[in-house]
């Protein structure tokens, strides 16, 4: 029933009612049926609707239809104006109101002037309505009561009631978005409901009180609006009332604690009416906020292949999504692929999972939002229609193919979160007047599948406008390059973009690679860090022969890859190496024997923590590619298929080998590291030096001089065994020596007699054998394969290609004592060893160099014949001008170590500090 409001009469009425938990309820108002509504000026006001009701009026959606109708009249009061000075008694003076007439009890009174701002009861005051239509009123009671059935506070700042009120049933108090109305004296309810909407915030300095009503489904209604109780009883008088949470814009904030709120909810005094359950937060000021649970969106539930509307029962909360609403895809669904049977309207698109596929059939998604968070691909296949302000989001490692052209209409598009987005075809649509909207990438890649980007974009543009921007196109360097010189391409930064022929018909164009400095040059190295793990075909976990000066020692944990950057952590925890105890771990990572160059530019993007004890450095060291006595050089790998073993759960796993022979170390010494294969596409017939896989370079297990005939040497290999019985069940490893130790390790292999000496993989007590395993070996031997020999060998000869002697040099490009402070940098140089012949150079002082925004320096070299030039975000802070200067190759180091000098002293301070790096880059090519 609709009360209050109106005349209603001929054939018959239809209301078609949009909420969010009921699907399109259906009013039918028969024809005769007559009700009242008390106006306020040209709008009106429904008191005590259903909340589908309070929600079609607030959000003004769904569909009013009066059909045969022969009149529709509103019975409205007068509205009078205040037009007094301030301080007049409000009822002294007819001549106080506009026409000379007071407001009656079924009146409302109106203050809309400038010119007042404290007005003062001087009685007893019953009104319809009170509204506020300019700020910086105050009601004074002077001691009377104010009665009123309705407050309204249109203006956007603050308007205060210091009377005390007493309302009727089903009063409302409503401020409108950006006001603040504040009643600073008792609100008598009298047991009756008040109602709190208008998208505002209403402050009460006094409690709620009144007489108790004989039910107890009374009380306070929040709507949209937020109400703060200034007290710590917020309920007195209040035996029976309530406080009902109605709608997901409502907030309520008492001056309470966590406890007595979470007591008052199950209770019952507070109540969930909106029924997605109430969140709690401490404000830590002594106010505690009661909010309503707001889900992201409405999640798909449906199986796979049903239609996206067809349904309410696809749905959580059998509620079909409408225009305004944001579709969420998860796990909650078996199915995969859902299908758009007719043109749909979303505010987004929300994928918590991979796997999905939305089909179009010919029909259009109109959208303005499309987000994931999953880590794998999704698909719209449907036509996309873009309107203002469009974004597309994928958080790193996150993909979304998109299969239809996407028609911009016209309007900017955003790509963001790190991800990568594949279109099949082209970006086009209608054209904008302007020269400056189009597609704006902001870390994210872009794969245009088409060899015209911007079909029917006369004016549109691709804008390139972070470092982690990257487009790539199927076309070829010179068409792209045509499209960067006609514009269609931007550089926002403004630093040069990278054009690169990737291959297979692609080009890839990347922003804001190049180096700070004008010349010729040639991207030779990069890595960003934006996968999830080291890549060990760019790095190895150590330098060319050891461990890390200092008081610590490397751990493979101490590395980790995540959000886009490298972590190095520091533990304070023993580690014995080769009988020597080291009271640290942290870490040092490079590029020896994977990437090494004489001369160019070098850089890295590092942020640092000054604490005292920690010691990190971005360096190179001498490679000349001398890698000792190749033919000496073994690795050998082991695989374990598992397919078809039930583990549902693995609570302890070890990968164990067993030394057939350990040669002479009386003259040398030997190394073991057990290292994770993800790749199990190697096979032991076949497998060569040439061809071998890379594994991860962030071992599970190192033994040095460690090697004992007979004795089992064991790796913990629990969490890699967990992933892998997760996905394929099959498991590879690669024993090898990454330190040029020398001394050779033969293992017994499976083809041992004696099941205890061959390679084995124990889980939780259950041994497994090999499937295969196999050594192979470099030098005269790279394209042998040697899978019918009965051991497994690792060694790695050692050569002298990092001495500083003879042209080598150590440049230490950035290295920062935490005892020196934050932004504080050190460059030095090293060469002719580090004996008795060692030679150093350094500025002679600690370089300060400004704080960046987001604490991040980029720190870098430049190198010629004869020149080293230091930098520090892009300004040149030093140089060493000699003919000394390195001439032979180099590779590079970032590294954690821990105390070194000038006081850096170790202590519990460097326990899990982290550096972290954004990204290392290398050209070739001269300055000008």
């Amino acid at each position: 029933m609709i009360r209050d409001g109106f005349t209603l009469s001929g054939a018959g009425v239809l209301i078609w009612v949009f909420t969010p938990k009921v699907n399109y309820s259906k009013i039918m108002i028969h024809s005769k049926v007559s009700c009242s509504i008390r106006g306020i000026d040209a709008a009106f006001v429904l008191k005590n609707l259903s909340g589908s009701l309070r929600f079609l009026l607030k959000h003004l959606v769904g569909c009013l239809l009066i059909a045969n109708c022969v009149a529709v009249t509103a019975l409205r009061a007068a509205v009078v104006d205040w037009s007094g000075a301030a301080g007049d008694g409000i009822f002294s003076n007819p001549n106080n109101w506009t026409g000379g007439a007071m407001p009656l009890n079924t009146d409302g009174a109106r203050f809309n002037l400038s010119d007042a701002s404290s007005i003062t009861m001087d009685g007893r005051v019953t009104l319809d309505a009170l509204t506020f239509e300019t700020d910086g009123w105050s009601i004074n009671g002077g001691g009377y009561t104010l009665y009123v059935d309705s407050v309204a506070n249109n203006a956007l700042g603050t308007n205060t009631i210091d009377a005390k009120m007493a309302i009727s049933d089903g009063s409302v108090i409503s401020a409108v978005a950006g006001s603040v109305l504040t009643v600073s004296e008792r609100i008598d309810t009298r047991g009756y409901d008040l109602v709190f909407s208008g998208g505002g915030r209403v402050e009460l300095a006094l409690a709620l009180g009144g007489s108790n009503a004989a039910g107890g489904d009374w009380g306070a209604h929040i709507q949209d609006a937020s109400v703060l109780v200034d007290s710590a009883e917020a309920f007195a008088g209040w035996s029976n009332g309530k406080v009902f949470i109605e709608d997901f814009d409502a907030v309520l904030e008492l001056k309470s604690n966590m406890d007595a709120v979470e007591l008052l909810i199950a209770n019952g005094e507070i109540v969930d009416s909106y029924g997605g359950g109430l969140v709690i937060t401490d404000l830590m000021n002594g106010y505690v906020e009661v909010r309503p649970y707001q889900p992201v969106g409405t999640v798909w539930t449906g199986e796979g292949g049903d239609t996206l509307f067809g349904t309410a029962a696809n749905w959580s909360g059998l509620y079909v999504p409408t225009s305004s609403d944001v579709i969420t895809f998860d796990d909650n669904s078996n199915g995969s692929v859902v299908n758009f049977t007719e043109r749909t309207t979303v505010q987004g698109i929300d994928f918590q999972t991979s796997g999905w596929t939305l089909n179009g059939n010919g029909n259009t998604l109109y959208t303005t939002l499309v987000a994931g968070v999953s880590d794998g691909l999704n698909t719209i296949a449907s036509k996309l229609a873009l309107n203002s302000g469009a974004e597309f989001l994928l958080q790193p490692y996150g993909m979304l193919a998109i299969a239809e052209t996407i028609d911009s209409r016209g309007y900017d598009l955003v790509f963001g979160g790190g991800g990568t987005f594949e279109l099949s075809k082209k970006i086009g649509g209608t054209n904008s007047s302007g020269t400056d909207w189009g597609a704006h990438i902001q870390n994210a890649r872009v794969v245009v599948d088409s060899t015209s980007l911007m079909a029917g974009w006369s004016t549109g543009k691709v804008f390139l406008e972070d470092e982690n921007a990257a487009l790539e196109l199927a076309t070829t360097v010179a068409d792209a390059e045509s499209q960067i010189l006609g514009g269609d391409i931007v550089d926002v930064l403004g630093r040069g973009l990278t054009v690169t022929d990737i291959g297979g018909g692609r080009t890839e164009v990347l922003a804001g690679y190049e180096p700070p400095l004008a010349g010729a040059w040639q991207l030779e190295f990069e890595d960003n860090f934006d996968g999830n793990s080291l890549n060990g075909n760019q790095w190895r976990l150590g330098t060319a022969t050891g461990g890390l000066v200092g008081k610590a020692e490397i751990h493979p944990h101490a590395v980790t890859v995540a959000d886009g950057l490298l972590h190095i952590t520091s533990r304070e925890e023993p580690i014995v190496i080769d009988g020597v105890t080291s009271d640290y771990t942290a870490a040092q990572i490079s590029t020896f024997k994977t990437f090494r160059q004489k001369y160019g530019y070098f850089e890295a993007r590092i942020k640092y923590p000054a604490v005292t004890g920690l010691w990190p450095a971005f360096w190179l060291m001498p490679d000349r590619g001398l890698y000792g006595q190749q033919n000496l050089y073994h690795e050998s790998y082991l695989k374990f298929d598992l397919s078809g073993i039930n583990l549902s759960s693995v609570q302890s796993a070890e990968l164990r080998v067993k030394p057939l022979y350990v040669e002479d170390t009386s003259n040398g010494s030997n190394n073991l590291v057990f290292m994770k294969l993800e790749d199990d596409s190697w096979d032991a017939s076949t497998l060569t030096w040439e061809d071998r896989l890379t594994p991860d370079p962030l071992w599970l297990a190192r033994y040095v001089n460690g090697a004992v005939v007979g004795q089992d040497m064991v790796a913990d290999v629990t969490d890699f065994v967990v992933q892998e019985m997760a996905g394929d069940q099959v498991l590879s490893f690669v024993l090898a020596d990454t330190f040029m130790r020398t001394r050779q390790i033969g293992f017994h292999s499976s083809e041992a007699a004696n099941a205890d000496d061959r390679p084995r993989l124990v889980i939780d007590g259950v041994t497994y054998f090999p499937s295969e395993d196999t050594y192979v070996r470099a030098g005269a031997y790279a394209s042998m394969n040697f899978s019918s020999e009965p051991e497994l060998i690792v060694e790695e000869g050692w050569a002298n290609t990092s001495t500083t002697y003879d042209g080598g040099m150590e440049v230490d490009i950035f290295e920062s004592l935490g005892i020196w402070g934050e932004n504080v940098t050190s460059h030095a140089l090293h060469w002719d060893g580090y004996g008795v012949d060692h030679q150093n150079w350094g500025p002679g002082e600690h370089i300060y160099y400004p704080a960046t925004r987001d604490d991040f320096h980029t720190y870098g070299v430049y190198w010629e014949e004869g020149l080293i030039e230091f930098f520090v975000d892009g300004v040149k802070t030093a140089e060493f001008a000699d003919e000394r200067v390195m001439s032979v190759e180099a590779y590079m180091i970032l590294s954690l170590q821990v105390g070194g000098w000038d006081g850096n002293t170790a202590g519990p301070q460097v326990d899990g500090q982290t550096i972290e790096v954004d990204w290392v880059r290398a050209w070739s090519g001269t300055k000008e």
